[in-house]
């Protein structure tokens, strides 16, 4: 019987290994496939926070316009082409008080309807302002001063916008509306002007209150050339309308705007380019530089930007 025997545990020895090796085997494919799994799930959440943390960290810039439409066109074709120079890495809301509540019609529709997704637009309830139109008052200063009606609103909606997104960087205002850069003062943020129109028009801007002390008669009847800084002098009559007549609102209006272009110490974007004004540039900059209480804000020409 003792080779029987021996095969009998030579078989039952076999038998053990071989369950062994299965069982290992098993083993380390469970181990295997559960550290991929695990892998997987790990990727899966690290995904997901990267995801929410770029979510949360996405730059914001916020615009401020006014109710007319030429000047949204042009502070929003310009955001186009910012976020077109940083490959639409970031959000811009533009905020835009209005006149009425039949401001937003079937003409401007397509343009807003075309921005891409990065901008965004929130046009406020429409301010109080028929007493100006019952008056016979002109359309620049119902504008100005339904702007200036707005500004409680424009506060609440960009400190909203601050809070929710928790980065907004900068603030960006029309040229009409330069006290909205107080806001950004406040939240301690970049503020910035956005000028819609020509450099030479921007230096007799800031050069208004000096020619104002400078010239004593309405400037259409003053006898000499009138000096802009950086730009060929012209006759008091080629001044715009809106300085014609200096004991209007309309000149006080364009007076206390001006000043304020002066506090925009981070700067204004002019919609021109140095090749065309170069000149008129070179002027403002060298008075950017610092003159005691007349230095003017860094000036950036960021055109042509059209439509």
């Amino acid at each position: 019987h003792l080779p029987l025997l021996k095969a009998n545990t030579c078989s039952s020895t076999f038998d053990e290994v071989l369950s062994y090796t299965v069982a290992l085997f098993l083993y380390y494919i469970t181990l295997f496939l559960t550290t991929i799994a695990k892998n997987r799930s790990l990727q899966q959440v690290l995904t997901m926070e990267s995801a929410a943390r770029t979510t949360t960290t996405t730059t914001h810039i916020a615009l401020v316009s006014i109710p007319a439409f030429s000047h949204q066109v042009s502070i929003l074709e310009f955001a186009k082409r910012l976020l077109n120079l940083h490959n639409n890495t970031f959000n811009i809301t533009c905020i835009i008080p209005t006149l009425n509540s039949s401001y937003n019609n079937i003409a401007t529709k397509p343009f807003f309807d075309s921005l891409p997704p990065n901008i965004h637009c929130i046009f406020l309830p429409s301010v109080y302002f028929e007493d100006l139109n019952n008056n016979g008052v002109s359309v620049e200063i119902q504008i100005q001063l339904s702007v200036s009606r707005a500004m409680p609103s424009v506060r609440e909606t960009l400190r909203s916008l601050f809070d929710a997104t928790n980065n907004v960087v900068a603030i960006v205002a029309d040229a009409m509306v330069p006290e909205a850069l107080d806001f950004g003062k406040e939240l301690g943020i970049l503020s910035y002007i956005y000028f819609p129109c020509s450099t030479m028009l921007l230096s007799l801007c800031l050069h208004s209150s000096n020619l104002d002390e400078q010239v004593s008669c309405e400037y259409r009847d003053h006898p000499n050339l009138i000096e802009i800084p950086g730009c060929i002098s012209i006759y008091g009559r080629d001044l715009p309308n809106s300085v014609q007549n200096r004991s209007s609102l309309e000149y006080k209006l364009f007076l206390q705007r001006c000043q304020r272009y002066r506090s925009a110490h981070d700067g204004i974007l002019v919609n021109s380019f140095m090749e065309l004004e170069e000149e008129a540039t070179k002027a403002i900059t060298q008075h950017a530089k610092g003159n005691g209480n007349c230095s003017y804000p860094p000036v950036y020409p960021i055109g042509p930007i059209t439509h």
